[in-house]
This record gives structure tokens, C-alpha cells and sequence, in this order.
């Protein structure tokens, strides 16, 4: 039977794919949730949500990365037997790339001030953060070429080398006592690492920044700034923006004890990563509607699992991950764990409509973060209250992308 499902995958390209990608997930998850658990046992509740403050943060810092990152899967995806022109594409798309980076460099140190004051966040930290925006930019590019190219193999490497390279020297620095700063560290020197990697597995350093010609400023602002843009700008709100406004509005242990309770929830998502990063190469090629249902379902099934599993299991699994001193969030996990389902799968129905360019669902989704907002500006007075307005806010974007779904469906 193993022999039969081992040659079943090797003979189909998306099943194939899909395994490489899952099992780099699978392994940079499981890393990600070593370096979560020692940073979460060896700070303190406080030390932990400024970590997961500052992670939220370069999420949504990084959305116009992603826009481009999702622009370059697409374009490589469909020029990639045309070498000419794919060469084109890659000299272009870097150079855009680079401008981007340090565009972005700069308005974050210009806001540092605003976001040390309004988070409690020390500015020496948040000025070593600013280093990951260019890093990370560059990394998303080199990543988000490979998947578009079907190599799913290096980028998956590219992934892997750089958590493991951030879980070392995130232990170095954390017992030479350097705390939430170590931790920042680590990231920036992980995220050079990858770059690094990233750049040779090109055609390397020199060649890729050999004859720069002219770009037109109009080209990198259609790129970033499209329904992509918006659609992860969204996204990524609608995944991060609570850990802030846990910061802002919460004590400071409680928004630790919140962070904790996210960084669970969320491995519901990761778990199920994979299947969305495989699919929108494929159905933005072939336009394979089929791959998307295949790939939903698959998320569908892995995700209530999951869900389940914490349901059964949350008090063990918080005890033997964060310790006793995170007891009190056992109850809110499972909760949590829900609403990150309902968020994994509007994650593969936006990815799909981007994949087959469909317009209509940003009205939905600006809607369904709108709810969120609204929901929790007015209920923020206790974990409680965040947990469940999460989840009341991952079920209404849900199901208006399900309606957006059926109705494009419905005009063609």
C-alpha cells in the first residue's frame, strides 16, 4: 500500500509538489514551535507578547513585499518557458524589489517614535527590527521565484535553512542574556542567511545586480499596489492586528498570556500552509479549478483535525509547550484554534480568486475586516473578550467569501 501511494505521488506533478512543500512546512513548523517554546519558557509573560508584538508587526509591515512576492509566483509561473523573456522578468523584478526595501526601511524609521510610544516597545529594539523589512523583502522574492518556477525543492530549503538558523542563534542569545533584543537578532541575522542562500542559488551576487537600465517608478507602484496589495494587506490585519491591539489595550502580562494563545492557534494555519502555496502557481497557470477544490478539501480535513485535537488535548499541550505559568489560557486555546481554521481557509478562497483574478471578493473581505475592527474596538477588556471576537469575526469573513465564491460562479 506505502508502494502504491509512493508511486501515485511521484506520477502526479501537484501531488508530488504538494509533498515536498508540506514536508518543509511540517519540519519549519515544528522548528518555529521549538524556538516559540524557548523563547516562551525562558522570557517572561511580558518579554514574550513585546516578541509577538514586534512579529506582528513585520507582518504587516512586510504586505506590499507580499503583493509583489504574489505578482512574481504568477508572472514566472506563466513566462517560465519563455527564458527570454523570463530573464527580462528577473532583472525588472529585483530591481523593483530594491527600491521597495529601502522605501520601506525608511518609513519605518521615520514611525519608530509613534509605535515605541503607543506599544511600550524600546526603541533600540525596534531600530535592530528595521533591518529585517529589506531582509525579509529580498528572502520573500527568492522564495516566491522558486514556487513560481514549480522549484519547490529550493525554495522549500530556503525556508529550513533560515528557522534553523534562527533557533540557534536565538539560543545563543537568549542565555548570553540579551532577552527580546537576542531574539531580534537572531531574526536579522536568520534573514541574512537566507538572502544570502537565496542569492547564490540565483545566478549570483554580481550578475543580479550587474546593469540596472531604467524602471519606471509607475511599474513598481502597479506591482505593489494592486488587488494582491490589498488583499494581504487585509489578510495580514486581519491575522496580526489583535496581538497589537492586545498590547495596547491589555496589561502587559496579559497580552503576553494572549501572544501565547495566537502563537497555538495559529498552528492550524501553518499546518495547512502548504496546500495554499502549492496551489496558486498551479491554478494561476492552468486556471485548474480542480486543484483548488483538491487543495480545499485537503485544508478542510487537516484543519478540523486540529481543531479537534485541541479540543481534546489543550491542557497538554499547553503545559508540556509553555509551561505552568501559562495555565490560564488552556481554555481560550481551543477557541482560538476555530477561528484560525475559518482564517486558513479565507486564506486559500483569496488565493484563489487572485489566482483566477477575480476583483469582487476585496469588497467582502474589506468588510469582514471591517467587522473585526469594529467588533474588537468595542469588546477588548479581557482575553475573553478577544478570543471570542476573533472568532465571531473569522466566521463572518468566511462565509462572505463563501457568497463571493458562489457568486462568480454564479456569472459565468
Amino acid at each position: 500500500m506505502l508502494q502504491s501511494l509512493t508511486n501515485l505521488i511521484n506520477k502526479n506533478t501537484f501531488l508530488k509538489s504538494t509533498a515536498i512543500v508540506f514536508a518543509a512546512t511540517f519540519l519549519v513548523n515544528i522548528l518555529n514551535y521549538v524556538f516559540t517554546v524557548f523563547t516562551a519558557r525562558f522570557m517572561t509573560v511580558e518579554s514574550y507578547g513585546e516578541m509577538a508584538s514586534l512579529l506582528s508587526l513585520l507582518l504587516i509591515f512586510s504586505v506590499p513585499a507580499g503583493g509583489l512576492a504574489m505578482h512574481t509566483v504568477r508572472e514566472v509561473a506563466q513566462k517560465y518557458d519563455d527564458k527570454e523573456n523570463l530573464e527580462i522578468f528577473k532583472q525588472k523584478i529585483f530591481k523593483e524589489i530594491f527600491l521597495l526595501s529601502t522605501f520601506l526601511f525608511i518609513i519605518f524609521l521615520v514611525l519608530i517614535p509613534f509605535i515605541s510610544s503607543a506599544l511600550a516597545l524600546p526603541k533600540t529594539h525596534l531600530l535592530l527590527f528595521s533591518l529585517l523589512l529589506p531582509l525579509g523583502i529580498v528572502a520573500s522574492y527568492h522564495t516566491s521565484f522558486f514556487q513560481g518556477a514549480h522549484k519547490f525543492f529550493l525554495s522549500s530549503m530556503l525556508g529550513v535553512s533560515s528557522t534553523v538558523a534562527k533557533l540557534l542563534f536565538a539560543i545563543l542569545f537568549l542565555y548570553l542574556g540579551f532577552n527580546v533584543l537576542g531574539v531580534v537578532l537572531a531574526l536579522v541575522l536568520a534573514s541574512a542567511i537566507n538572502v544570502f542562500i537565496g542569492t547564490e542559488a540565483f545566478h549570483g551576487v554580481k550578475k543580479m545586480l550587474g546593469s540596472w537600465g531604467q524602471i519606471k517608478m509607475g511599474d513598481l507602484f502597479v506591482h505593489i499596489f494592486s488587488i494582491t496589495f490589498f488583499a494581504m494587506l487585509f489578510l495580514s490585519i486581519l491575522s496580526n492586528v489583535d496581538v497589537l491591539l492586545a498590547k495596547y489595550f491589555l496589561s502587559a502580562y496579559d497580552a503576553g498570556s494572549y501572544a501565547a494563545i495566537s502563537t497555538l492557534g495559529k498552528i492550524v494555519i501553518f499546518a495547512t500552509g502548504a496546500f495554499v502555496t502549492v496551489m496558486l502557481p498551479f491554478v494561476s497557470k492552468d486556471k485548474n479549478h480542480k486543484t483548488f477544490l483538491t487543495s480545499f478539501l485537503a485544508m478542510s480535513a487537516g484543519g478540523v483535525s486540529i481543531v479537534v485535537f485541541f479540543f481534546l488535548f489543550s491542557p497538554y499541550i499547553v503545559h508540556a509547550l509553555f509551561g505552568l505559568k501559562y495555565e490560564g489560557i488552556i481554555v481560550y486555546v481551543p477557541y482560538f484554534s476555530l477561528a484560525m481554521l475559518f482564517v486558513a481557509l479565507s486564506t486559500a478562497l483569496i488565493n484563489y480568486f487572485l489566482a483566477v483574478q477575480n476583483k469582487s471578493f476585496l469588497y467582502f473581505l474589506s468588510f469582514g475586516i471591517l467587522a473585526e475592527l469594529i467588533i474588537l474596538l468595542y469588546n477588548h477588556g479581557s482575553i475573553n473578550e478577544f478570543v471570542f471576537s476573533i472568532l465571531a469575526s473569522s466566521i463572518i469573513l468566511f462565509i462572505l467569501l463563501v457568497l463571493n465564491l458562489f457568486f462568480i460562479k454564479g456569472s459565468k
